[in-house]
C-alpha cells in the first residue's frame, strides 16, 4: 500500500472519531486534516479517488445516526439504501475537494509548498461552505448538512468555546485549516523525526485544553431559571390520548410537589403524539388538577387545522391555550416528502409509512411568558438553522428548543450528539438555549456552561 493511503486513512479516522467519540477526541478537530495536507505538501498526489475514500469513511461515521433513524422508523430492506446513497452523495463533495486541489496543483505545475498550501486553503474553504450551507439542495432544502460539521465536536473544547463566539463557524473553519496548513509546512521543514513528534504532541496538548482548561466564563444565570422545570414524555407503551394525559398529570403533580417554586414546566417535542387541540377536555383536566393560575405548561404535540397537520409547541395556562407555535421546517423524509420526491408513491410509502405528512407553520419570531421572552425552535429548526433565529432580539433572549431525540431509540450516543450540536449552536449564536429533549432538559450558556433543569 502506498504511504499516501496511510495518511488518507489516518485523517479520515481522526475525523470520524469526532462523531463517534466526541467526548474523548474533540481535540482532533485541530489536527484531523494534518495528514492529507502534509501528504500533498511533500509531493503525494491526492486526487478524486483518495477524496472519495476519505469521504466514505468520514461521512459513513457522521451519518450513522441516519442509519439508526431509518432502521427505527422506515420499513422494508430498501430503507438502508438511503444511508448508502447519502454517504456516497457527500463523499462526492470530498472527492471534488481533493480532485480540484490536485487539478490546480498539476495544471499550474505548482512545486512550491507555500503555493500548494494556498490552493488547499482556498479549496477547503469552498468545500466547507458548500457542504455546510447548500449540500441539501437535492432534497429541496436551501441548507447544508449540519450534523456532518466536524466543528460540532469542538463545542466541548475549552479553546473552541473561547474563539467560536468571536469568529463564527466559517471563520473557525478557515482558522483551523490555516493552522493545520501552517503546521504541515513546519513539519515539511523538519529534519529530525523526534522534533516533529514533540511538536505534534505539544500542539495536541494545547488544543486538547491543557492550557485552556479553565471553566468557561459567562454572565450570571438569569433569575427565572429557578422557576423552570422539565418533564420527559410518557413511556412509549401509552397509545391512547387519555392514557398519555393521565400519565402527564401524574408527572406534573409529582414535579410540583417536589419543586413548588417551579412555575413554568417544559416538555419535549411529540410528548403527545396526537392533535392536542382536538382534546380540550384533556387540557382542562391539567388546568383543574395541576396547573391552576400560577403554572404554565409548554408541551410539544400535534395540531390539526381542518385537514392539515402541524408539529406544534403549546403553552397552556388557565386560557387554556395561551400560545401555539407551529414548526416552520418539517424534517424532509421524516415528516414530509419534498418535491420532486413526493411524486413517487414508493418513496412516500418507504419513509412516511402511511403516516400523514406535516405542513410548515407560519413565521413567529418570539413569544412572551410571564417572566421572560423566548424564541421557539422545534428539533430540525435548531439543528439545521445556520443563522441566529433571533437576529433582531437582544442576545439575552433565549431559544426554547424542544426536540424529539427518541427517534434514535436506545442509542444514547446519537442523543448526546444532538445535545452537543445544541451546545454548539449556543456558542455560534452567542445566545442561551433551553434544550428540552426526551432524555433531559438543560440550560446551555453561550460560553459553554450547561445547567440541568429541575425534573
Amino acid at each position: 500500500m502506498h504511504k499516501k493511503w496511510f495518511l488518507v486513512l489516518a485523517s479520515a479516522t481522526a475525523g470520524a472519531s469526532l462523531f463517534l467519540l466526541p467526548e474523548l477526541t474533540h481535540f482532533f478537530v485541530f489536527s484531523f486534516l494534518l495528514p492529507i495536507f502534509f501528504g500533498s505538501l511533500i509531493g503525494y498526489r491526492l486526487s478524486f479517488r483518495e477524496g472519495f475514500v476519505w469521504g466514505l469513511l468520514f461521512f459513513g461515521s457522521s451519518l450513522l445516526g441516519i442509519l439508526v433513524l431509518l432502521h427505527e422508523s422506515a420499513e422494508g430492506t430498501w430503507r438502508y439504501l438511503g444511508y448508502g446513497f447519502l454517504v456516497i452523495y457527500f463523499a462526492l463533495y470530498t472527492s471534488l475537494w481533493f480532485g480540484a486541489s490536485d487539478y490546480l496543483i498539476n495544471f499550474f505545475s505548482i512545486k512550491n509548498v507555500y503555493k500548494r498550501a494556498a490552493v488547499w486553503f482556498i479549496t477547503s474553504g469552498i468545500y466547507f461552505f458548500l457542504v455546510h450551507y447548500y449540500s441539501l439542495f437535492i432534497f429541496g432544502q436551501e441548507q447544508g448538512y449540519a450534523l456532518g460539521n466536524p466543528l460540532v465536536a469542538a463545542a466541548i473544547n475549552p479553546m473552541m468555546q473561547n474563539i467560536l463566539p468571536i469568529i463564527g463557524t466559517m471563520g473557525a473553519w478557515c482558522a483551523l485549516v490555516a493552522v493545520q496548513l501552517a503546521l504541515s509546512l513546519l513539519l515539511t521543514k523538519m529534519k529530525r523525526a523526534m522534533v516533529a513528534i514533540f511538536i505534534l504532541i505539544l500542539y495536541q496538548f494545547i488544543t486538547a485544553g491543557g492550557w485552556w482548561g479553565r471553566e468557561p466564563y459567562g454572565a450570571s444565570l438569569p433569575p427565572y431559571l429557578n422557576s423552570l422545570g422539565y418533564l420527559c414524555a410518557p413511556p412509549g407503551e401509552h397509545e391512547y390520548p387519555w392514557d398519555i394525559a393521565q400519565e402527564i398529570s401524574h408527572q406534573l403533580f409529582d414535579l410540583r410537589q417536589r419543586h413548588p417554586e417551579v412555575s413554568i414546566i417544559l416538555m419535549p417535542e411529540s410528548s403527545c403524539k396526537f392533535a392536542l387541540n382536538k382534546y380540550p377536555r384533556i387540557i382542562q383536566s391539567w388546568i383543574d388538577t395541576v396547573l391552576h393560575e400560577d403554572c404554565i405548561l409548554c408541551i410539544g404535540s400535534h395540531r390539526q387545522d381542518e385537514n392539515q397537520l402541524f408539529n406544534c409547541l403549546y403553552c397552556i395556562n388557565i386560557g387554556p391555550i395561551i400560545f401555539t407555535y407551529d414548526k416552520q421546517q418539517p424534517i424532509p423524509f421524516g415528516e414530509y416528502i419534498p418535491y420532486p420526491w413526493n411524486k413517487i408513491k414508493s418513496v412516500e410509502q418507504l419513509f412516511l409509512n402511511n403516516k400523514k405528512s406535516f405542513k410548515a407553520g407560519c413565521t413567529c419570531a418570539s413569544f412572551t411568558l410571564p417572566q421572560f421572552t423566548c424564541i421557539p425552535q422545534i428539533c430540525y429548526e435548531l439543528y439545521f438553522c445556520s443563522s441566529d433565529p433571533g437576529k433582531n432580539l437582544a442576545k439575552n433572549v433565549p431559544v426554547l428548543a424542544v426536540t424529539n431525540d427518541a427517534w434514535y431509540g436506545k442509542t444514547p450516543h446519537f442523543q448526546r450528539f444532538l445535545l452537543l450540536l445544541a451546545r454548539y449552536r449556543a456558542l455560534e449564536w452567542g445566545r442561551p438555549i433551553m434544550y428540552i429533549a426526551h432524555t433531559g432538559g438543560w440550560w446551555l450558556e453561550p460560553h459553554g456552561k450547561m445547567v440541568e433543569l429541575k425534573n
